[in-house]
């Protein structure tokens, strides 16, 4: 294989090449008339090689990936540990930037453990609004389960639910709106902080459990007035169906990072 071919393919530069090969990461034959002759192996190994260094593997990290499994697994753990440091440390930098975008005062605020290696690990879990959307999903099923078929209808003290179920919604919307506010601003906010998580959870229990002892109220007087006022008996009903669709709503909404996102998630079928 030509050099220019071997070019085209890796994405690689002629002085990428001659600096790979001098640092011995690997061998080319040549030919009778003096010219390299690059095999399929040299190709695979090359482009193993691009990929380590976007990785930001040093040349002697990646000689000793590729020839000594005992260090290259040493030298993997150290490169994840130093990434840790380094989401640690910009974790630490977008908390304080956020402060200031919220109007802190930068005089009020230590700075000092940027400047350090930190030993904090970074709050990062995979498909994160997927796992917050089926805890949710869970949730609201076994409540829902309990006041619909397990809790005797009953009457509850609806003044109080709709007085929590107020505070709860505030919560949540105080939330998402912090997130909306954010976005206006043209910031990005990619991940959410373990804290802002526990809280909209929280707020969503809260809601499910609320809506669910309204159901069951709901239905406790429609079942009492369904022989003798059928249009109280429908209100209730049509009160239930109300805080059900409300609970459901908020089931759907945890799936997605925003509104939007919910939207479009129905529109294009994300």
């Amino acid at each position: 294989m030509q050099l220019k071919e071997v070019l085209e393919k890796t994405g690689l530069t002629k002085k990428a090449l001659r600096y790979y090969e001098d640092a011995g990461l690997f061998q080319v034959e040549r030919k009778a008339n003096g010219y390299k002759d690059y095999s399929e192996e040299n190709l695979k190994k090359l482009e193993s090689i691009k990929k380590l260094r976007d990785l930001d593997f040093s040349v002697e990290e990646i000689k000793q990936i590729l020839k000594d499994d005992e260090k290259k697994q040493r030298v993997i753990t150290k490169k994840i540990n130093e990434n840790e440091q380094i989401l640690s440390r910009h974790y630490r930098k977008k908390e304080i930037l956020l402060a200031l975008n919220e109007g802190r005062n930068i005089k009020e605020m230590d700075t000092r453990d940027l400047e350090e290696i930190r030993d904090t690990p970074f709050m990062y879990i995979k498909n994160i609004y997927k796992i917050f959307g089926w805890m949710n999903l869970i949730s609201f099923l076994l409540i829902f389960t309990y006041y619909i078929f397990l809790k005797e209808p009953g009457i509850q003290s609806i003044f109080m639910l709709l007085v929590f179920q107020g505070v709860a919604l505030t919560l949540s919307i105080g939330l998402q709106n912090r997130r909306k506010n954010l976005k206006k601003q043209g910031i990005n906010v990619l991940e959410r902080s373990p804290k802002e998580m526990v809280y909209q959870y929280a707020a969503n229990l809260l809601t499910y459990g609320i809506a669910g002892a309204i159901i069951n109220e709901s239905w406790y007087f429609a079942r009492l007035y369904f022989d003798m006022d059928i249009f109280n008996a429908i209100g209730n009903i049509l009160m239930g169906l109300f805080f059900l669709g409300l609970a459901l709503t908020m089931v759907i909404v945890s799936f997605f990072e925003d509104d939007e996102e919910v939207f479009l998630g129905f529109s294009f079928g994300k």
